[in-house]
């Protein structure tokens, strides 16, 4: 296979159009297939309880790793022949942290929920990227019952699939 080199503002571009075609389809405020009637996975925040402090929408600010490669094996952990490692987001509000997504997810993906820490800044997260996923920029979006982050594609929450070599 060739590969194909693609100009980074026109890379952007493709993302944000891929952000704004989710956003259309329903996977943002909420969830695809959400009922509206109730406060469910999807359906927005829970109504305040009186005296209860109200969270804030999750906000990334950091990710490490920023990329990984697909199908290479570093000194990271293989399970058959998908690469398997830990993410760590670092922002604000992510108490609570019930999923974290790759947009688009085509060759990557969480194998369990999040683990955050007490102050609710840092969460870490198991993700693979199969042997052939597609190569390219990910936008990593962090959900709470509060909400979810921001599909604004940032420094601090795109991953990229990449070579080994390039990143």
């Amino acid at each position: 296979m060739g590969t194909m080199s693609v100009p980074m503002g026109r890379l952007w571009s493709w993302i944000a159009a891929g952000v704004v075609g989710l956003a259309m389809l329903g996977i943002g405020a909420q969830g695809a297939g959400a009922d509206e009637g109730t406060n469910g996975q999807g359906g927005g925040p829970p109504a305040p309880v009186a005296g209860e402090a109200v969270q804030d929408v999750p906000e990334i600010t950091a990710i490490s790793p920023t990329w990984g490669p697909s199908g290479w094996v570093l000194s990271l952990t293989v399970e058959g022949r998908n690469l398997v490692f830990s993410l760590t987001v670092e922002g604000r509000n992510l108490t609570g942290a019930s999923e974290v997504r790759f947009y688009p997810g085509t060759g990557i993906a969480t194998v369990d929920s999040p683990v955050v820490n007490s102050e609710g800044t840092i969460a870490t997260v198991k993700v693979t990227i199969l042997n052939h996923a597609p190569l390219g920029p990910r936008l990593v979006v962090v959900r709470t019952p509060a909400g979810q982050s921001s599909l604004a594609p940032t420094e601090a929450n795109i991953f990229k699939v990449s070579y080994a070599h390039v990143h």
